[in-house]
């Protein structure tokens, strides 16, 4: 599995529920979705959480803290990352 540090991706299995797995993404749909979305909209918001760090997002809880206080660690992380699996 690629691993992807990015605030909204869960690092690790969760302790809460065994359903959610490792890498997922927290979305929270029920604050905009209606049956009248559509699939490009539906795109854009997953985008967005991909797009633009959010530091209110459940599994930054360790990478929060590292994201506000020392971003160019955070940023490194990400390189290391990306060209991991480049």
């Amino acid at each position: 599995m690629t691993p992807i540090y990015h605030l909204a991706v869960n690092p690790r299995k969760s302790r809460l529920s065994e359903n959610e797995k490792l890498g997922h993404v927290s979305v929270i749909i029920t604050n905009w979705w209606k049956p009248e979305t559509t699939a490009r909209e539906m795109l854009t918001q997953l985008f967005s959480v991909f797009y633009w760090q959010s530091p209110e997002c459940p599994y930054g809880l360790d990478r929060n803290v590292e994201y506000v206080e020392n971003r160019p660690l955070f940023e490194e992380k990400i390189k290391f990352f990306h060209k991991k699996i480049c």
